[in-house]
């Protein structure tokens, strides 16, 4: 049983590395036989990323990316780029829809690509959850690069990392936003409508002040019971 969950945690983290751009490759290195870590392999835009996840009582407790000279680690709710810390994660009200089928967060697989059936059909909402991203730093000082490295330490797929760090960055170029130090994230989970206890959609919401007015982009990935 062990061995076959051990297998279910490396294609998890195997398959959210995955970005949407070309030549991506990923490799399981030996060292990710340990029980309760997993070490994964890309390529991000040219260089060689490794992630490693430390898992206790089955929740991801430890992350580091590395990709050239950039490390990024995520210690609890903090998270640190190069030694120095950036962010901290502070999980604010978080609401279970289907408080009968709570299923342990390693369980599932994150993908970019719809696994099953269409987008439309992922509408029977299952939670919802706020977390705000407390930065260190202005977003004006952080680099698209920097950015994504930020958040793939709490969400492992690259691709959609990418994209809301280049989406944020966007918007905040030349406005009052450049100056803010806060994200706000409205995180929302959602179940397929006839098969949810196996295929679910994440939305993700990003705005720049806590009232949740201020827009700064969306994304989504797909969970596959695994």
């Amino acid at each position: 049983m062990m061995k076959k969950r051990l297998v279910s945690i490396l294609l998890t983290v195997a398959m959210c590395m995955g970005l949407a751009v070309p030549a991506v490759a990923v490799e399981i290195r030996p060292e990710a036989q340990k029980e309760n870590v997993t070490i994964t392999e890309c390529d991000i835009l040219g260089k060689t990323a490794v992630m490693e996840q430390h898992i206790v009582d089955r929740e991801i407790d430890y992350v580091k990316i590395t990709c050239g000279t950039e490390i990024a680690e995520r210690i609890g709710n903090e998270i640190f780029l190069n030694g120095e810390k950036v962010a901290t994660i502070v999980e604010l009200e978080e609401r279970n829809i289907d408080a009968q089928n709570i299923e342990p967060r390693t369980g599932w697989l994150d993908v970019e690509n719809c696994p099953y059936g269409t987008k439309s059909e992922y509408n029977k909402l299952y939670s919802s959850q706020y977390r705000n991203l407390a930065l260190e730093k202005k977003i004006s000082e952080l680099t698209v690069e920097g950015l994504s490295y930020i958040l793939m330490t709490y969400c492992g797929v690259a691709g959609v990392c990418l994209r809301i760090a280049q989406e944020i960055i966007s918007v905040a170029v030349d406005s009052k936003y450049e100056e803010y130090k806060t994200l706000y994230l409205y995180e929302r989970i959602y179940s397929h409508k006839t098969l949810g206890q196996f295929y679910r959609m994440v939305d993700l919401d990003y705005y720049f002040d806590k009232n949740y007015t201020e827009f700064a982009c969306n994304d989504y990935f797909y969970r596959v019971w695994a």
